[in-house]
């Protein structure tokens, strides 16, 4: 019974392996179920999230991009920046080429500790519509407390002085705190770029919808920075997120390629934490630093109105009507945009503008917001550990 079974099983996978050569948007659907196919799956299984939808979600996007222009409208354009973070490992093995094998060990292998080949990073990527802006952005990585200790900070003078900003946390995965960090960096960066142009040049801060960036405190920390957020639709990042499109698979490339130069050079093969931070400093530097990345939001279709939109984004978007109608997304649209199970922030779509328009300061967030979120407020003297039966006196 149990060989019966195999085989059955063999025939099945030999039966969805020759459907996918053959047919793949042929298959029948009990078939494209059991391999989860989005081809011929049907209606009914397929969520109704406008980011699924391209036409729907770009257009959802254009349309508020498009809005945050014309509120901000001046003599200049307005600047975009894209944010989001990626992650880089410790080590980076499976090198391709000739390897002198001796007679002893045939197979030849990367001698890396457990650690070093499944621990990493997080890089806190930004690109600019401006080259100007983009040589002034942060360079940042985030690393946890247990790669990044006391000695290794302390040795941290060389890597700074080429540009890199190294972050330690309890973790090295981004949080609302970590968000909220990179924001006033990113509005210190951008105070020589005002200079110029005092409050008349419109930034509009583009992120993806992380439950990480998504917060009322986040929104309040931006307009401090005198900046506007727009969120790309979920499931979209692939084709509308400039990052993602274009920057960080050259980047990982150019890392990889660093990496193990700098272990060829070294005579044992292993490098230490303050040189694996110098590759990524070089590495960041030659890729975010000394680069425009105007390209990035051209090839996405967020700046020129769409025209210079990549060929094959154009194909699975169908961008056509998308940039007409500029508007905020009601609360419903800008739900589904999220996707599901995201709650919105209460402080997005408000009609104050940030400083960098109305020269007004900036609303705090509201205790009706935090409870939206589910924040936690405990009492003043829970924090400073008085006893709670004292506070019930």
């Amino acid at each position: 019974m149990a060989l019966e079974g195999k085989a059955e099983r063999c025939e099945h996978r030999a039966d969805v392996v020759r459907s996918i050569i053959v047919a793949p948007t042929q298959m029948d659907e009990p078939l494209a179920r059991s391999m989860g196919c989005g081809l011929c799956a049907s209606p009914s299984r397929r969520s109704s999230v406008p980011g699924l939808h391209s036409p729907t979600g770009r257009r959802l996007l254009s349309r508020w991009l498009r809005h945050l222009e014309l509120r901000g409208a001046g003599a200049e354009p307005p600047l975009f920046i894209n944010f989001d973070e990626t992650s880089i490992a410790y080590a980076y093995t499976g090198g391709k080429g000739n390897v002198a094998a001796s007679a002893a060990r045939r197979r030849p292998v990367d001698r890396l500790s457990l650690g070093l080949r499944r621990g990493g990073a997080s890089y806190l990527g930004l690109i600019a519509s401006d080259v100007a802006v983009q040589r002034r952005l942060p360079r940042i990585v985030l690393g946890n407390a247990h790669k990044l200790t006391q000695k290794v900070m302390r040795a941290l003078q060389p890597v700074r002085d080429r540009g890199l900003t190294v972050w330690k946390g309890t973790t090295a995965w981004t949080s609302q705190e970590v968000v909220k960090r990179v924001i006033r960096a990113v509005g210190k960066a951008l105070e020589e770029d005002r200079e110029p142009h005092p409050r008349g040049r419109q930034v509009i801060l583009l992120m993806d919808a992380a439950r990480s960036h998504i917060s009322p405190s986040i929104i309040t920390q931006a307009r401090k920075a005198r900046m506007h957020v727009a969120f790309v639709p979920a499931k979209l990042t692939h084709l509308l997120q400039p990052l993602n499109v274009r920057v960080f698979r050259t980047f990982k490339s150019r890392l990889r390629c660093a990496y193990n130069a700098a272990r060829c050079g070294v005579p044992d093969g292993d490098i230490n934490t303050v040189q694996w931070l110098g590759v990524i400093a070089d590495v960041a530097r030659e890729t975010f630093g000394n680069r425009d990345w105007a390209s990035a939001f051209d090839l996405v279709g967020i700046t020129s109105g769409g025209e210079r939109m990549g060929q094959s984004i154009r194909e699975q978007l169908n961008p056509s009507g998308c940039w007409a109608e500029p508007a905020l997304p009601t609360p419903e649209e800008l739900a589904a945009l999220l996707g599901p199970g995201v709650r919105p922030p209460a402080n997005l779509l408000e009609t104050s503008t940030p400083a960098s328009v109305s020269g007004a300061a900036p609303s705090r967030p509201s205790v009706a917001d935090d409870a939206t979120h589910r924040t936690r407020l405990v009492p003043r003297g829970r924090r400073l550990g008085v006893p709670p039966q004292w506070l019930r006196r």
